[in-house]
């Protein structure tokens, strides 16, 4: 039983993929991808459950989500992370749920599931490596499937069917690699290699569209977000961020925790002046770390708004 309210969106996605078996969900970090799909399983009454993942979300992140949105009990959630840890798992109960890593679902091969939640569905994308191969043969017969990712595609067209292969065996896509390229995509004329593909034109919308029956996207989210306030918050040098950015203006040089910096090039002195104001300064091998005035302009916007919900998020340069 899922023990958590969902959200509308989030109710919404579960009742498309009642109807759309199986599926893919692509929403963004924060959205609720594993409580949607914990809440999907509770309203199939899945029995037999892998969940595969990266390494820190098998070890770190499932059990956790698991524990806060359900009641299942916790005998039957077993964890294994580690390749030495899948030889002590108790297949012979009539419920289970299995969480582990890509690198270690070999062994379950010859094992029965009735469901199969593939988080982070990107790291599968490749049909050529064994850990593809190895998911293909445990996910047969089994039943319900759906990946979890933030986005479908990450560097290439092919990691589309790459994913979807695994949901429905390349219906959708093409039942092969060669006939996915054959109806999406063009040889590469000017690559220079044999066997170069590229893209036919629109060929994402393509697939998408033919992909539709059975994907969630994010243009289907449909969160009502309140008015957005920006308020630029200027944060003060400390004086020895001040001093080294003083020297490295005039003299192109410094010296941090008895590293000598020297550089020979105004766009690099720009990147290290950002990395100063941020307290880090990344050399060849190393980094050396410098006091700011973050922490203490943060503490004092908390305490002035103690009333209000403050979102602390990091942007890189």
């Amino acid at each position: 039983m899922i023990i958590t309210p969902l959200m509308p969106h989030q109710n919404d996605a579960v009742n498309y993929m009642m109807k759309h078996n199986p599926c893919a969900l692509f929403l963004p970090p924060g959205s609720g991808k594993s409580l949607i799909s914990l809440a999907v399983a509770d309203k199939m009454k899945a029995k037999r459950i892998l969940i595969t993942s990266d390494k820190n979300n098998a070890m770190n992140t499932w059990s956790g989500e698991i524990f806060k949105h359900t009641d299942w009990d916790g005998d039957d959630v077993c964890i294994r992370p580690t390749e030495s840890s899948m030889a002590y798992l108790p297949l012979s109960r009539d419920r289970i749920v299995v969480i582990t890593n890509y690198d270690y679902f070999h062994h379950l091969i010859g094992c029965k599931f009735d469901m199969w939640i593939g988080d982070e569905s990107s790291c599968i994308k490749d049909q050529r490596t064994d850990r593809h191969k190895n998911l293909r043969s445990i996910l047969t017969g089994c039943k319900s499937r759906l990946i979890l990712n933030g986005t479908p595609m990450t560097e290439r067209l092919e990691d589309l069917w790459g994913q979807y292969c695994l949901l429905d065996d390349g219906l959708a896509l093409g039942s092969s690699m060669t006939k996915f390229r054959q109806r999406y995509m063009q040889p590469d004329p000017y690559s220079g290699k044999w066997g170069a593909w590229i893209p036919k034109r629109s060929a994402y919308t393509n697939v998408m569209k033919d992909a539709d029956h059975m994907t969630w996207w994010p243009q289907d989210l449909d969160i009502k977000m309140p008015v957005s306030n920006y308020t630029v918050v200027h944060v003060p040098m400390t004086e020895e961020q001040r001093e080294h950015d003083d020297k490295l203006r005039e003299e192109m040089s410094m010296v941090v925790n008895s590293q000598q910096v020297d550089l020979n090039h105004a766009v690099v002195v720009l990147g290290k002046r950002l990395q100063l104001c941020g307290g880090v300064l990344r050399g060849t091998d190393d980094y050396e770390f410098m006091s700011t005035n973050k922490i203490p302009v943060l503490t004092k916007l908390i305490h002035k708004n103690r009333k209000k919900r403050i979102v602390i998020y990091r942007k890189s340069v």
